[in-house]
């Protein structure tokens, strides 16, 4: 058995190798030539080589890597070469801005993937040295990253920002960061998106502010409270489970008694909440899923069932009911058995930092 998962393994990977250098040979990036915004300055890529006679592999030669020249406009409106330098990317990169003072340079991504690694974000002097490499991580939190949307051939690429700039009065290069939960149309082209933006040092590479949480986001929040009524499965919800106590009509003297939801939840000592199941925040589903719970004399949960609710969201439900304990229900005879309602309520809220 587990001889086949490695054989398995190997040869999916196998595949994503081969369709890797597929896309390489069908989409590797020519000669480009990235302006500064005043024009006076540009800065020339040549990609790093692939040899497509022999399946899209790296020519091995001497001088085969990407590499920038850097370009200034003379007084006659044409261009004269300064300098040239080698780029960290190992092909080419996504993107390149260049500062209106020609002093820095800034790539973006890699042609092939973007949004991971250290060649999210390259800084250059203007003699070609590296100032800084960053990844997403180093300018943008966790939270910030788990907002971003996967793009490309498998998700392998994540899409972070674009229209990059330089400020002409600091010089400071600013990092337009997309905000994919605040695109209203939810195109597939991300029309309509909001930005925000985050300003690095360029002599340093440094951020200017602190990171913190940028972008909003929306959370799975877990909360409970009594059913206020609300019992009914709706469309596509799941049925009522099987009853925890006989609806015979005949109560004898141990039958659980019927608690109003309010008044029981009140009697809730230990409330643990349910984890929002990976699937349903994945479908984002969500909704309030009500449980008929039974208690014993001494308060502790006897039965639980889910009376309505997500399909997707009520096992966990009824699983966090019967970790629940109440204080006992009193009767005429002491300590008595009882039967009410708890409600979940699964949603996703917009936090906004």
């Amino acid at each position: 058995m587990t001889r086949t998962f490695s054989l398995i393994r190997t040869l999916g990977l196998f595949c994503l190798i081969a369709f890797a250098i597929d896309a390489h040979q069908q989409d590797s990036p020519g000669k480009q030539k990235y302006y500064s915004p005043n024009k006076k300055y540009y800065v020339e890529v040549v990609p790093r080589k692939l040899d497509n006679k022999h399946g899209g592999r790296v020519r091995e030669a001497k001088n085969n890597y990407a590499k920038g020249t850097l370009f200034k406009q003379k007084e006659d409106g044409s261009y004269r070469k300064l300098r040239s330098f080698r780029l960290v990317n190992e092909f080419s990169p996504g993107d390149v801005i260049v500062s209106n003072s020609g002093t820095h340079i800034a790539t973006f991504d890699n042609w092939y993937n973007s949004g991971y690694g250290p060649e999210s974000v390259v800084i250059y002097r203007s003699d070609g040295s590296v100032v800084r490499q960053l990844a997403l991580e180093d300018f943008l939190t966790a939270n910030d990253i788990s907002t971003l949307p996967s793009t490309g051939h498998s998700g392998l690429s994540r899409w972070w920002g674009r229209d990059h700039y330089f400020e002409d009065k600091t010089n400071l290069l600013v990092l337009r960061v997309v905000s994919s939960n605040e695109n209203p149309g939810g195109s597939s082209n991300y029309e309509g998106a909001k930005f925000y933006e985050v300003r690095l040092n360029p002599e340093t590479g440094n951020l200017v502010e602190a990171k913190r949480d940028l972008l909003p986001r929306w959370e799975a929040q877990v909360s409970s409270d009594s059913d206020q009524g609300i019992v009914a499965p709706g469309p596509g919800i799941k049925a009522p489970e099987p009853a925890c106590v006989e609806q015979s009509g005949s109560a004898t003297a141990n039958s659980p008694i019927r608690v109003s939801s309010a008044e029981f939840y009140g009697r809730a000592v230990s409330k643990p909440l349910p984890r929002y199941p990976p699937i349903a925040r994945q479908a984002h589903a969500e909704g309030t899923v009500v449980v008929e719970v039974v208690t014993n004399e001494a308060g502790k949960v006897t039965c639980a069932r889910g009376l309505s609710g997500h399909p997707l969201l009520v096992r966990v439900a009824v699983a966090a009911a019967k970790e629940w304990t109440f204080s006992p229900s009193q009767g005429s005879g002491g300590s008595q058995q009882s039967v009410g309602n708890i409600a979940f309520r699964f949603q996703f809220v917009k936090v906004v930092p």
